[in-house]
């Protein structure tokens, strides 16, 4: 392929916009989450882990080819994105999907509550009777809040709804961010790439179509034609749309992060940044991390320069503040195996066979859908990127291995009511396969018999796509609000009126953890809430 190098400049702005925005939330967190002493320390270690980043840059980037960034293109895949985020829900634009609830929920109990958030349990005293005194707890709140911590601030500075605009232009940028990645991996910065980036997904049309005729119509699980991404019942691996509809903050971690990562395994001089980058995502989202994990460690083992020198090669005070991040973000969310006034509801987990999200199928029956659910969502690009012969070097060879490799695995264990790991870890390798499926067709080499198959796959994939966006705009026309300002929710009563032990024990954790003991502020619950039996 003839490219011309893209701007060096312009791609070590993308690099330094793309730490930035993950870099933000933690700041947050550890000014508004830790003791002042405690914050202090751990300020210091972000400062220190990205000075030779920030204020010494670009001495390692040494990226691929790629055409110079057009103005007419870049406009328009700004206006794509604002298109699909109009329609998205975010902020209250378009219409919302079910994990919104979750979304405004999360966002309200961040602009209403002191941080740490916390809540006061009333509890029955042990053995109580009706004459005997309610004790009291507090529980404090326990999740991954980076994406939400910005809009927050805006929020209690300015009240709910400031706090959605800003969360919705928040997710514009880190969109912009991601799309900006694409086009930079992708090794194009036309038109093509950026439609590419909002159309991929996995031949969820053909697999509905399959099973409701394998199953006489009925379908496993919740797979209908208004969201069809669940057509294999015990697994999903979501479109680039979905995530943006369903979950932005996992896309927009995973996306970013990738393109971080590659820049650095795959073209950089060392890696001595890859484990402060990885660090940063603990707070966005602990499945993207664990699915970013598999590079870095595929890198390590796989190389055939010696351990030590690979190792030397990562021994860096980056890296070293990068695994003290990580070790403070695993205190916080260990604070959620430690006892707790609410009764511990465990969760699903397990191999998929004897785990299953959809129960009453047979082993053959779940193998059967394993199969066919590997096949559709990526064997079939994963064949096409082989079949067009694309000229990789070692790294991006042992990337697309590796991102195959992901995705074959995670489906044969369950983790999560709706087996979020499958879900969310696959993030970062799907967003690998677009990538390699956009090159591979405008490979010069690729045969017009491969390249015709990419382009009819990419078109049956986008049928999913168009019926996520059919699904908004029919909600959007029937309720005849194309803005409407969420409710803000309470995450105990989500599901209904007073608090679902089963919901709840997702998003807290116990005060008599070490990291509340010692290194949060003190706990002030701003609300007392009444438990109810779980039914």
């Amino acid at each position: 392929m003839s490219f011309q190098r893209m701007n060096r400049p312009h791609l070590q702005l993308l690099v330094t916009i793309s730490v930035a925005y993950l870099f933000l939330p933690n700041c947050l967190f550890f000014a508004m989450y830790l003791r002042w002493d405690v914050a202090i320390l751990f300020f210091f270690i972000l400062l220190l882990g990205g000075k030779r980043f920030f204020f010494m840059p670009g001495q390692s980037l040494r990226f691929p080819p790629i055409h110079d960034v057009r103005k007419k293109p870049f406009l328009f895949m700004l206006i794509v994105l604002c298109f699909l985020m109009l329609l998205s829900g975010i902020g209250g634009y378009g219409s919302q999907d079910g994990d919104w609830q979750k979304h405004n929920a999360m966002l309200s109990a961040l602009i209403r509550h002191q941080w740490p958030v916390a809540y006061s349990l009333t509890l029955p005293s042990a053995q109580s009777s009706l004459q005997q005194p309610l004790s009291v707890a507090n529980v404090p709140l326990v999740y991954y809040i980076a994406y939400y911590l910005p809009a927050a601030v805006i929020g209690k500075l300015f009240g709910w709804f400031w706090a959605n605009q800003a969360l919705f232009l928040w997710t514009f940028f880190g969109g912009c961010l991601a799309i900006g990645w694409f086009q930079a991996l992708s090794q194009q910065a036309g038109y093509l790439p950026a439609v590419i980036f909002c159309v991929f997904s996995g031949l969820d049309a053909i697999g509905i179509s399959v099973i409701r005729f394998v199953f006489l119509g009925e379908s496993p699980g919740m797979a209908h034609w208004i969201h069809i991404e669940r057509w294999a019942g015990n697994w999903e691996y979501p479109s680039h749309i979905t995530s943006i509809f369903w979950a932005p903050h996992q896309g927009i971690c995973a996306w970013i992060i990738t393109g971080l990562l590659v820049n650095e395994l795959v073209y950089a001089e060392s890696k001595r940044r890859v484990l402060f980058f990885l660090s940063l995502t603990a707070l966005w989202s602990p499945f993207v991390m664990l699915g970013a994990m598999p590079y870095i460690i595929g890198e390590l083992f796989w190389d055939t320069d010696s351990m030590r020198k690979k190792m030397a090669d990562y021994v860096s005070m980056p890296n070293l503040c990068g695994v003290l991040l990580l070790a403070i973000c695993g205190i916080f969310y260990l604070s959620k195996s430690y006892p707790s006034p609410l009764p511990f509801v465990p969760v699903e987990q397990g191999l998929i066979f004897s785990s299953p999200v959809v129960p009453g199928l047979s082993v053959g029956e779940t193998l059967f859908l394993l199969v066919l659910f590997c096949m559709l969502e990526y064997g079939i690009y994963a064949l096409l990127i082989h079949q067009s012969h694309l000229p990789f070097n070692a790294r991006e060879r042992r990337l697309f291995l590796i991102s195959v490799g992901v995705l074959t695995l995670l489906p044969f264990f369950r983790y999560g009511f709706w087996n979020d790991l499958a879900m969310r870890a696959s993030l970062p390798a799907l967003f690998l396969l677009a990538v390699f499926l956009t090159r591979a067709l405008y490979y010069s080499a690729t045969r017009k018999s491969i390249r015709l198959l990419i382009v009819v796959s990419l078109l049956i994939g986008a049928i999913n796509v168009a019926v996520e966006i059919k699904r908004h705009l029919a909600d959007i026309s029937a309720s005849g609000q194309w803005y409407r300002l969420p409710s803000p929710g309470a995450l105990y009563d989500i599901r209904q009126a007073g608090v679902s032990t089963s919901f709840f024990t997702q998003y807290i954790g116990s005060a008599e953890s070490p990291f509340f003991q010692f290194l949060a502020k003190p706990l002030v619950p701003s609300e007392e809430i009444l438990p109810r039996e779980t039914k």
